[in-house]
């Protein structure tokens, strides 16, 4: 068991960077590599965290903050802030209280907790611990009755939504894994895939074990029509994850889909692919000129409260964090998560005071300036 962080919930003198530090310590390389790499050169990787940092915000200036709204409503639902925790698998390779530790967190602060389908700890042990609107990450698997499976046990530990993983039909060319020959040792599991014989992560000597599962299990045979088959299956909402074109938002619309879900599996499949910040506007205007209301959600790249101010006033409802959250449980565990999502918090009120922006529902691209207009 890991030492706690010396930091309080919602310290302000919490940093990120000193958070990466510690991770970066406590974790064997190929596990770091495992959660911080990307695909090829990554790339993508970069251009998600760089093109994040080439917005410039434009202040207004004389007016009242003494009150900021940080809620917002996301479909039927309103969350306390304008971010959640994204999907990601077996945190138990970090820490070992793994996804109760991230969930318990996220009720803290209460925000949305992802469970994934490769999560080291049960759907239904996660929902125990998780807040009121938790999400429910599925893949596509080849056999539709895990599928249908999977669903069912979502609906039935009371997720509120799910999110459709589409951009990973085959694993993407993740040359850390394969350098470190990454594997873990039997007793990380994907839980979730227990009753279906699918649960092993050290099945295989040559590090390549995850490409393999998906090789073996995931769809890459997914489909329009595969999506609409998941919206008649269920009343829960679909969130389509892995979005970057305006014709694909299009599309999630006409399938009758909950949300749409930018992304780009944090650089994780794709290399050269366009950075999610870039993609967004082109998605929310093909989004908003047909349903006002859909959510529009967003991961890749965001580490500080900047970073997901910049997304709210391009038009994202919500922010998805992946890394930052798994960093934290390396650093401190339940008490490392609770820490930085109380200082995101912080920062984000503060972000938006200094921007002379009350709310997060007033935050628009008026917010932001190019910096060509900013040193006019």
């Amino acid at each position: 068991m890991t030492e706690p962080l010396p930091v309080r919930l919602g310290e302000e003198t919490f940093d990120v960077a000193e958070l990466e530090r510690v991770a970066y310590e406590r974790l064997p390389r190929a596990a770091i590599d495992f959660i911080v790499g990307g695909s090829g050169r990554e790339s993508t990787l970069q251009r998600n965290r760089s093109d994040l940092r080439r917005h410039r915000f434009a202040p207004r200036m004389l007016v009242d903050v003494r009150e900021i709204d940080l809620t917002v409503k996301v479909g039927s639902s309103h969350w306390d802030l304008p971010f959640f925790i994204a999907p990601s698998g077996s945190h138990r390779l970090v820490h070992p209280d793994a996804e109760l530790a991230t969930a318990t967190a996220a009720a803290t602060v209460n925000v949305p907790f992802t469970t994934s389908s490769a999560a080291s700890v049960s759907l239904e042990d996660v929902a125990r611990v998780a807040p009121h609107e938790r999400w429910f990450q599925l893949y596509c698997f080849k056999d539709r009755g895990i599928v249908r499976d999977l669903v069912r046990r979502a609906e039935d530990s009371g997720y509120r939504a799910l999110v459709l993983t589409a951009d990973a039909p085959v694993l993407g060319n993740r040359l850390r894994d394969r350098r470190n020959g990454f594997s873990v040792g039997p007793e990380i599991r994907w839980a979730n895939l227990e009753p279906y014989g699918n649960a092993s992560l050290s099945s295989r000597s040559d590090g390549n074990v995850v490409a393999q599962f998906f090789a073996d299990q995931i769809d890459a045979g997914l489909t329009w029509a595969d999506v609409e088959w998941l919206v008649a299956l269920t009343d829960l909402p679909v969130m389509v994850k892995g979005i970057v074109r305006a014709d694909d938002a299009r599309r999630v619309v006409a399938s009758g889909a909950g949300g749409v879900y930018v992304s780009n599996h944090g650089g994780r499949q794709l290399d050269r692919a366009v950075s999610t910040i870039d993609a967004l506007p082109l998605v929310v205007d093909a989004v908003r000129t047909v349903d006002s209301d859909l959510p529009v959600l967003i991961d890749g790249g965001f580490e500080d409260a900047e970073d997901i101010a910049v997304a709210l006033a391009l038009g994202a409802t919500g922010v998805g964090l992946g890394r930052l959250p798994l960093l934290a449980l390396a650093a401190g565990g339940l008490s490392g998560v609770e820490a930085l999502l109380g200082h995101l918090r912080a920062d984000l009120h503060r972000c938006l005071q200094l921007l002379g922006v009350p709310s997060v529902a007033q935050l628009g691209p008026d917010s932001l300036m190019s910096w060509k207009d900013t040193t006019r």
